[in-house]
Order: C-alpha cells, then structure tokens, then sequence
C-alpha cells in the first residue's frame, strides 16, 4: 500500500508540472529595476551603537508563544515544499505521525483539502485514502 501512495503522489507531481507547463504566465520583470529604492527598509535595521554590545532581535509570535514540536514541524514542512519531491512528502507524513495529535493531523488535512478545487480534492482523497485514482487503482 505503501508503494500505492508513493507512486501516486509521483502521479499527483507529474499531473501538476503538466498542468504548470500547458498555463499561460506573464513574463515577470526584474523587481531590482521596478523598485523605486535600494530595498534596505530602515524600521529593521538593528541597533549596534557602541553603547550596547549585543544587536536587537526582533521577536515573532511563533518564537514566544509556539510549542517547540510546531516549530520543528514547520521546518520540516518548509524542507518538504522545499525539495518537493515525492519522497520528502512520505518522509514529512511519518513525522506528522510522530509530531502531531490525530485531531491536528485532520484539522491540516481539512485545511490543505478545502484549499484545492473540488476536483484536485477529490482525486487527491481518494488517493489517499484508497489508493485509486480517476476509478483506477494504482499499481
């Protein structure tokens, strides 16, 4: 079943670079030559006066406030979209598994699957959890 799903979300990649390719995007400029500054913004610049030894960090919300498996987590979800390759996707589902509540594993599976149009979503569920797409099971 194992190598179902890993094929299929190969699949799923392969259906996606397809889709990617066959759009019609606009050329992008280079935002160097658009930007009318030098894109140095001054309210984030550190303080490193003589008079104190240590630069000023600025503190986010995930750093104060989050448990420290979500912040784990987030790495390696950030490592996952990073190489998107099939294989780091089943690395990231065993670490979901170790890291993650059963509650937090179906709150992001809603979340991501309410994120896709209902067919993507639909082909995407039924791959997960039957291993069949398009009525075909994958070998």
């Amino acid at each position: 079943m194992a190598n179902a799903k890993f094929s299929a979300i190969e699949t799923l990649e392969k259906n996606n670079r397809v889709a990617n390719h066959c759009s019609f995007e606009q050329p992008q400029e280079n935002a160097a030559t658009v930007a009318p500054c030098d894109g140095v913004q001054k309210h984030k610049k550190r303080d490193i006066s003589c008079g104190n030894t240590s630069p000023k960090t600025q503190s986010n919300a995930m750093s104060l406030y989050a448990k420290e498996t979500h912040i784990r987590l987030s790495k390696a979800i950030g490592f996952a979209l990073t190489l998107g390759t099939s294989k780091a996707w089943e690395g990231l589902s065993l670490i979901l598994v170790a890291r993650l509540s059963k509650a937090e594993r179906a709150a992001l599976a809603y979340s991501a699957l309410i994120s896709l149009d209902d067919e993507t979503a639909y082909r995407t569920a039924s791959v997960a959890l039957f291993g069949v797409m398009n009525g075909e099971a994958l070998q």
